[in-house]
């Protein structure tokens, strides 16, 4: 992740990260960690997103004004104020643990700022603070968190059991990322009495007022839930796919804990990628159904001159070897359904490796430079990925496809039985955990080289 930046708002100076670029998404932790929290997240998904991460006040690089109000409406100002500062009109707002419940508060009030909402374990409904943090607000409340931070800090064992339950193996985490979360809220006496001020602002009270507004939220909304959390048990849920109109389902994760996205980030990544990418911003896009056979054609049709690539199309589609369902991906518009744009991933091969070769591309001239056709190149993308598919030629302009993550194929010994200019034919490796195969690329019989 980038270094920290801040910047001056409303309700104070606020510290964030801000990683990649495109459509904002907008990371939000809960109490006792920080930015921090999503560090294994943000790299996986910035070629998607423009990631911003940010710190409430107290915690990360983010200070606390003195007197500062800390309840949830406060902090779901906070976010508001960060938004209007940073110039953010619509967010994909990721959330965890009081960051989810602040994130609520902050959709039910500004949904037209809510592109789509994502949200892992938190506090929900009435369940502020859950019971088994209570005896932790206890603590506060006599003035022995504060009292014993010092103590906490410079123990290892002391240090790691703070935040400890909320890891499925808090062994295995680095005792500096513990630092991280802990010693921005613990590390000095004013801090430590400040945190327990934050922590007795957490109440359930603006969150159920903001219930209301909540269950008339229509933005798509992705739950994925950590099934082991003593905090925020799983039936939490399921009771946001209930109140949410736009909730789209649970994703449970089995035995993950409180903070999953930084123990295992690789739980959430594909299911946010998957849910960013079918509510692109203006566009769905899905993989071919017989229905849109007509369509596709229509848009080839449109995009070209000659019908050669909407025929390539169907040649493809005719062949067995060449042809693998769920990788002919069209995009619609998302409020009228209109088709707009296309994307083909088809078999081919590289030296004797099996690979993919995207194309033909195309979007209707009414809809060029919307984004429908890097939605359907990125879900086309995305679903080869799910695949295990490894490799992706490309033949196209050099200037365009390196925003989906290609390079020169020259690089990794990648060619083409014919001459073409260097900066043209590009290569995508999917998994850079496999090696990558080099040699002469075999396209299908269709495309006639």
């Amino acid at each position: 992740m980038t270094e920290h930046q801040t910047v001056t708002t409303p309700s104070g100076t606020i510290a964030y990260t801000d990683t990649g670029s495109g459509p904002v998404a907008l990371f939000v932790h809960g109490v006792g960690t920080n930015s921090h929290l999503w560090r294994k997240v943000v790299p996986q998904v910035a070629d998607l997103r423009r990631c911003v991460a940010l710190d409430l006040p107290l915690h990360g690089g983010s200070p606390a004004r003195p007197g500062q109000d800390f309840s949830l409406g406060a902090l779901a100002q906070v976010v508001e104020d960060f938004c209007e500062a940073l110039g953010l009109d619509a967010v994909d707002l990721v959330a965890n643990d009081t960051g989810g419940a602040v994130a609520q508060i902050f959709a039910a009030r500004n949904p037209e700022q809510v592109r789509t909402l994502t949200l892992t374990n938190c506090d929900v409904h009435d369940n502020v603070p859950p019971e088994a943090f209570k005896p932790t607000v206890e603590l506060a409340a006599s003035g022995a968190l504060s009292r014993s931070a010092a103590a906490v800090l410079a123990d290892p064992a002391l240090l790691r059991g703070a935040l400890g339950t909320g890891f499925e193996r808090p062994e295995d985490v680095a005792e500096a990322d513990f630092r991280a979360y802990l010693e921005p809220v613990l590390g000095t006496p004013e801090n430590a009495r400040e945190f327990e001020r934050f922590l007795l602002a957490l109440t359930p009270d603006d969150l159920l007022a903001a219930e209301p507004a909540l269950r008339s939220l229509q933005a798509p909304t992705l739950v994925v839930w950590g099934t082991g959390d003593p905090f925020f048990d799983v039936r939490w849920a399921h009771w946001l796919k209930d109140a949410i109109p736009g909730a789209t389902g649970v994703v449970e994760v089995p035995g993950a804990q409180l903070f999953f996205p930084d123990e295992r980030p690789d739980d959430l990544v594909p299911h946010l990628r998957r849910h960013w990418l079918a509510h692109a911003p203006g566009w769905r896009t899905h993989a071919e159904g017989p229905d849109d056979v007509a369509a596709i054609r229509d848009i080839n049709l449109a995009a070209f001159p000659t019908a050669e690539e909407a025929d390539l199309v169907e040649a493809l589609r005719a062949d067995p070897d060449a042809w693998i369902d769920g990788l002919s991906l069209i995009t619609e518009k998302a409020d009228d359904g209109t088709p707009a744009g296309y994307a083909l991933l088809t078999r081919c091969r590289v030296g004797d490796a099996p690979a993919l070769a995207l194309g033909p591309c195309a979007v209707t001239p009414s809809h060029q430079r919307t984004g429908a056709g890097s939605a359907a190149i990125r879900a086309a993308l995305e679903a080869a990925r799910r695949m295990g598919e490894n490799l992706v030629v490309v033949l196209g302009h050099a200037e365009y496809y390196p925003r989906f993550g290609f390079r020169r194929a020259s690089e990794f010994g990648i060619r083409t039985s014919f001459e073409v200019p260097d900066e043209n034919l590009m290569a995508l490796v999917l998994d850079a955990s496999e090696p990558v195969p080099s040699g002469t690329i075999r396209y299908p019989a269709a495309f006639g080289v």
